[in-house]
């Protein structure tokens, strides 16, 4: 690594370094170098600056900073890359203000660019969850990589369902790689990285804050060809997700929610003022893909589709009766039981087949839905 991009990745790690401000100051100085060896008085020049960010830049030794950060890299197997890198993710050099350098755990590849983004709230319903798990299966066996924040809730019902369905997803941080949030997902950090990418443009021991998601929204939203929205209060932070998206010009949806529900109010306000497109089937993402990946989806699809015809024709006379009443929605099992005129424990012996084969899903209270 050579000297300026020492210098750039000491700048990058500094506490409380905005991507906004990094660029401005390279902008103002021409080289990460000449910000370190700018006086004082110079820097505080710079609009929006401040003393302590300036007092921060003329104490800092920036050659320990990035000699300690790439010893930390090493160690955590983690790649570094900066803006104007060969491997840097292409479609992020292309959003304002791009990261300056991302930190990558897995392997991002060119075929990811072929990507969604689900996002949305973190304390989702029953059928949040379920839809997020039912989009991400969807794309995975498309072919289509899922990002997502790596969020409790949506987003990381969105990475299991993916890695599930054998397919591939990247997971953009609020944080640095090196710290464990949130801390029960740990080892689904190491999953992802095997089979998609762990990444991230803050330091590898920045915390977690109120400025860094936002960040991290617009990251996720710049590495993907849309954003699918479920279920988002309107303070959910996938509303900034979706506001990135489109100020990039890119395809927004939204799953429509029960209208008394607060955590689809957002999701339903998109749809409303026209900023998304409503979300039924995955199909409707399909539709919006550039023309260079439609062909390739399609003949996926069409597979896909001969399987699940497959699958429906080898079920038994009472497990399509089953599968029915669970075609008007979720139902409790006693309700099932009750609309297919069924013994309770013969129905209970049905839906488990039918879980098995991967046509009805259990969720939380013993209520079911079609998969």
């Amino acid at each position: 690594m050579n000297e300026e991009k020492k210098y750039a990745l000491a700048l990058n790690c500094l506490p409380y370094m905005h991507p906004n401000m990094y660029h401005a100051l390279l902008s103002r100085f021409g080289s990460a170098r000449d910000v370190f060896m700018a006086p004082r008085d110079t820097l505080l020049e710079m609009r929006d600056l401040g003393a302590p960010m300036a007092d921060l830049i003329k104490t800092s030794d920036p050659m320990k900073l990035a000699d300690d950060e790439i010893a930390l890299a090493q160690k955590l197997e983690t790649n570094i890359y900066f803006l104007g890198d060969y491997d840097y993710p292409a479609p992020l050099a292309d959003i304002h203000f791009p990261p300056p350098i991302l930190y990558i755990k897995g392997e991002w590849r060119k075929e990811d660019r072929l990507s969604f983004a689900i996002v949305g709230t973190r304390a989702p319903t029953a059928y949040g969850r379920h839809m997020a798990q039912k989009i991400a299966e969807g794309l995975a066996k498309a072919g289509i990589c899922v990002v997502s924040g790596f969020a409790m809730g949506v987003d990381v019902a969105a990475h299991k369902a993916a890695l599930k369905a054998g397919g591939r997803t990247v997971a953009v941080l609020g944080c640095g790689l090196n710290i464990n949030y949130p801390a029960d997902h740990f080892s689904l950090k190491g999953k992802i990285a095997q089979n998609g990418a762990v990444m991230s443009q803050f330091g590898l021991t920045a915390a977690p804050g109120k400025t860094t998601f936002p960040i991290r929204n617009r990251v996720v939203a710049g590495l993907t060809l849309g954003t699918v929205v479920v279920e988002a209060p309107m303070s959910s932070g996938a509303l900034i997700t979706a506001s990135a998206a489109l100020d990039s010009g890119k395809e927004v949806f939204s799953v429509p929610g029960p209208i008394n529900s607060k955590n689809s109010v957002g999701a339903n306000r998109l749809i409303q003022r026209g900023h998304a497109r409503l979300y039924m089937e995955v199909a409707d993402l399909f539709d919006s893909l550039p023309d260079f990946a439609r062909g390739w989806v399609t003949q996926r699809q069409m597979g896909l589709d001969l399987m699940a015809q497959k699958a429906i024709m080898e079920l038994t006379d009472e497990e399509n009766v089953v599968a029915r009443v669970l075609d008007k929605g979720e139902a409790h099992i006693d309700e099932v039981a009750g609309l297919c005129g069924l013994p309770l424990g013969k129905v209970s012996a049905i839906l488990l087949s039918l879980e098995i084969k991967g046509v009805v899903k259990q969720s939380a209270g013993k209520m079911f839905m079609r998969s």
